[in-house]
């Protein structure tokens, strides 16, 4: 496989587990702290229960195996729902046995209205009982826009049954109508319905959170991470990583270039390569970062000084391209990156940065597999007079693209001046030129 650098610097994966062969294989990533086999279907229940955590449908942090109310089940569903910045306060009971000062009236008032859960004889709701397969089929179903109508014979079995072959139980098995549910159950139960086709119209439940699929079959971690998390930082010491971080960190939930890790491991390796990229989420105290592996995958990191910025002929306040010190050319993908190293931005040529870039992977002109990088994201960084990057960092962030935006840039150019850029242009600058960024 060709790439575009000569290996002077990893690059970095970002990405999350995802899926069983992502599990497996994680792209061929070389990770020096990693979960073995035999613990991978831990690291795919770790996923889905993150996926629900950010989503905020139901807090995962708990005792999972502990049974799941009524009441804490009509909250999940309204959170999981259109409605989930509806539920307000009212002076009016839910039912007979949901005053209006029960925590769970809002969410069990909703529930009722829309016809996703139902009361029992003398219009109580008990709350306190355990919610039961039959409950959770009847309000997924109904979620996804099925109504009694798509059902015959024995309703209640009926919609079981197609629960099931909607493969809606992923996760959770065969149960009977009568069988309670776990908060495990229930956070495998909200995922299914996230990645699940509604009854009409197109794409998968989660788009209401603006989540879509990856290439396995899974939500795409990809669209939490962008919609849910504060970075990248660059951090190059260990209480640099402590300050940057607006909660314990020896306490939160933590990742290691995609995988489930200890604090030790943040440690180990701040000191073995001197910086580590970190991505956090204040809601559910989870941090994840990512450290030298040269590995595959689609996200990198790359750290490096700019020695070329490339513009567009007829235009020469937006960039195209960057080439780092190790010779690789980098396209420049959203508008905020392209603006942050224009002539207006902040980043300049001969700059220190580390960029986030999206991989894509083609073939040259003579059929090999050929590595190309859009830039989706800025760290800018300060190096000491010794040419090290410890102290405190200059971190600038010109946020994410997302998979799949921009074009790649197909070659690098080791030219000084002038080379091509992506429409075959020139007006290439390094160190020597003139006009220089």
């Amino acid at each position: 496989m060709k790439r575009q650098k000569d290996g002077r610097h990893g690059h970095i994966g970002l990405r999350w587990l995802a899926g069983g062969s992502a599990a497996l294989i994680v792209c061929g990533m070389q990770a020096p702290y990693f979960v073995s086999y035999a613990s991978v279907t831990t690291e795919i229940q770790a996923f889905r229960n993150n996926v629900i955590q950010l989503s905020g449908i139901m807090d995962t942090k708990g005792e999972l195996s502990q049974t799941v109310t009524r009441g804490e089940f009509a909250k999940a569903l309204v959170l999981a729902s259109s409605y989930k910045d509806s539920a307000a306060a009212s002076s009016i009971a839910a039912a007979n046995d949901v005053p209006a000062t029960s925590e769970y009236a809002p969410y069990i008032r909703i529930a009722l209205r829309q016809g996703w859960m139902r009361t029992y004889l003398g219009g109580q709701f008990k709350p306190d009982e355990p919610v039961k397969m039959q409950d959770a089929t009847k309000a997924i179903l109904t979620l996804l826009g099925y109504t009694d109508d798509d059902f015959s014979g024995d309703i209640a079995a009926s919609r079981l049954a197609s629960f099931n072959s909607l493969e809606l139980n992923e996760e959770v098995g065969q149960k009977s109508l009568t069988d309670t549910l776990s908060v495990q159950e229930c956070i495998n139960l909200f995922y299914n319905l996230l990645k699940a086709s509604p009854k009409t119209g197109s794409g998968i439940y989660g788009s209401l959170f603006d989540l879509s699929l990856a290439s396995d079959g899974e939500i795409d971690p990809n669209d939490l991470m962008e919609s849910s998390m504060t970075g990248p930082l660059l951090v190059r010491t260990i209480d640099e990583l402590k300050k940057a971080i607006p909660f314990d960190v020896e306490s939160a939930n933590l990742y290691f270039n995609g995988y489930s890790s200890r604090y030790m491991s943040y440690d180990s390796a701040i000191r073995q390569n001197g910086w580590l990229v970190v991505y956090y989420n204040e809601g559910n105290n989870t941090v994840w970062a990512y450290g030298e592996d040269f590995g595959d995958s689609q996200y990198h990191v790359v750290k490096g000084e700019i020695t070329k910025i490339y513009y567009e002929a007829n235009n020469i306040v937006s960039p195209t391209s960057v080439v780092l010190d190790d010779n690789a050319t980098y396209l420049l993908g959203s508008s905020e990156v392209k603006f942050m190293l224009g002539i207006n931005g902040d980043i300049k040529l001969g700059d220190d940065v580390v960029l986030i870039c999206q991989t894509n992977t083609g073939t040259d002109s003579d059929g090999d597999d050929l590595d190309t990088y859009t830039v989706v994201g800025v760290i800018k960084y300060q190096r000491n007079t010794d040419g090290s990057t410890t102290g405190t960092s200059n971190v600038i962030y010109a946020g994410s693209s997302g998979p799949g935006s921009g074009t790649t840039v197909s070659g690098a150019s080791g030219n000084s001046g002038s080379g091509s850029d992506t429409d075959g242009s020139t007006g290439g600058t390094d160190s020597g030129s003139t006009g220089e960024n």
